[in-house]
């Protein structure tokens, strides 16, 4: 027969049993440490990303290099944490601001597109693309 259905709280400690495959691959384990890469060239690709002058790259180093040095004592809320030192490491804290930005998703994005498919169809073919950009326009827009 089917298999024997389990009781919500199961799942709860499951989560955090050593043999469990999400504390096994440190998932939900909360008591790992992440040692991050030393050095700046790991990162270097993801700042370029935002970076807005090519040439301030080595005062984009230099003020990682600071804050590799900084400690930071408790958990804090990293937009804030920020925005604080934006004074200190002006380039690296925009940077960062603009990288926390980022959508953690294209669902956004894949929602628009399949909404699309619904107004461009062969029944709406007098449509032009300027009317469709727009009309995707507003779609996102209005879903952010």
């Amino acid at each position: 027969m089917g298999s024997k259905r389990r009781a919500p709280d199961d799942y709860a400690t499951d989560f955090m049993d050593e043999s469990s495959f999400w504390f096994r691959v440190q998932i939900v384990n909360l008591c790992i440490t992440v040692e991050l890469p030393e050095g700046f060239v790991p990162y270097e690709s993801i700042y370029r990303l935002v970076l807005r002058d090519e040439r301030k790259l080595s005062d984009l180093e230099s003020e990682f290099l600071c804050y590799r040095q900084y400690a930071v004592t408790s958990t804090v809320d990293p937009v804030l944490f920020w925005k604080l030192h934006l004074p200190d490491w002006p380039l690296l804290s925009q940077a960062l601001l603009d990288i926390l930005g980022f959508p953690v998703s294209s669902a956004n994005v894949e929602r628009a597109f399949s909404k699309l498919r619904v107004v461009n169809r062969k029944e709406r073919a007098a449509m032009t693309d300027a009317s469709l950009s727009k009309y995707a326009c507003i779609y996102y827009n209005n879903q952010v």
